[in-house]
């Protein structure tokens, strides 16, 4: 699972892209101090990512109080929906920038 976005990024090298492969790739979570830490990487497109071009650019978020405790809640809740769909709906719902991301 990822998150498609179509629309102008510039890249860290200065380019720009029509559209970005968004995949988390790192998830750091301190439960004694209820905040964590996602990572996620951009790519120009799938194909990118799984043939291990370098990434275009990245984000990082940091997850604290209530909202920490509703994404820790939804991977290992009553009913855990596992890990990346927690992750990339955390995202959507809290970064206007992937407000129209499609996961995918």
């Amino acid at each position: 699972m990822a998150l498609q976005l179509t629309g102008q990024y510039e890249t860290n090298y200065g380019t720009t892209v029509d559209s970005t492969y968004w995949r988390w790739i790192g998830l750091g979570i301190d439960v004694s101090r209820n905040q964590g830490t996602v990572t996620l990487y951009a790519y120009v497109s799938k194909e990118a990512y799984e043939t291990g071009k370098q990434p275009i650019g990245d984000r990082q978020y940091q997850v604290t109080g209530p909202g920490f405790a509703a994404l820790a809640n939804q991977m290992d809740g009553p009913q855990p929906l596992g890990i990346s769909n927690p992750i990339y709906s955390y995202i959507k719902a809290n970064d206007v920038y992937f407000a129209a991301a499609v996961e995918v």
